[in-house]
């Protein structure tokens, strides 16, 4: 089973959206998938509620996650998606002592890239310690009618190691009004926001060595 824990400490940059379509993208592709939120606002939970359809399962865990919760997930996933808390406390730290794979979210302005810094260092520093660890910065909510995301590319580029993926989530109203009635983009109309899960999700599998389905 290969976790994939979508983190970080600014609230509203996408995370729970990217972490519940991404778990739809695989489960599409065939895989076996299933989702921990260890966010207090429980967005995935609020979601799993909501939803008609017999996705992936939702777990809560506030308290932080257990390497016997995860041995005991890999008898029934293939991948583990794991919807981070949106601040520094111990669900983020287990989430990145088990993850494989790191997918950090940020909003394209430099004041959301900031205030994120000492969870993508924290990252940073265990990468230098476990280096069989993957990891990726995704932009969130893009304006793809404005340049404003090439000066943000620039400045994670000149400030930050962990590297910036190439496709993006664009700011599109799809995302929230699917999430809302306990759907996924999969389930819209919206081709462009389908696509560009697929390739975030595409980006990631390549970073783990896993082929696509």
């Amino acid at each position: 089973m290969k976790v994939i824990a979508v983190l970080s400490q600014k609230g509203g940059s996408g995370k729970s959206t990217i972490s519940i379509n991404i778990a739809r993208s695989l489960q599409l592709r065939g895989y076996n998938v299933a989702l921990i939120d260890t966010d207090p606002q429980a967005s995935a939970r609020e979601w799993n509620a909501l939803s008609n359809e017999d996705f992936f399962p939702v777990y809560g865990c506030d308290k932080g996650i257990s390497e016997k919760e995860i041995k005991h997930l890999e008898k029934v996933a293939d991948f583990l998606l794991i919807d981070g808390a949106p601040r520094i406390e111990k669900s983020m730290t287990d989430a990145i002592r088990l993850a494989d794979y790191i997918l950090i979210p940020l909003k394209p302005s430099q004041f959301d890239i900031w205030a994120c810094k000492d969870s993508i260092e924290l990252v940073q520093t265990r990468m230098q310690i476990d280096d069989k660890l993957k990891s990726g910065l995704v932009l969130s909510q893009v304006n793809k009618k404005t340049n404003l995301a090439k000066e943000v590319i620039q400045f994670i580029q000149e400030n930050f190691e962990i590297p910036l993926l190439q496709h993006s989530t664009g700011s599109r109203i799809s995302y929230a009004e699917v999430l809302s009635s306990g759907g996924t983009v999969f389930e819209s109309q919206s081709k462009e926001a389908k696509e560009e899960i697929n390739q975030i999700t595409n980006e990631i599998l390549k970073e783990l060595g896993v082929e696509n389905v």
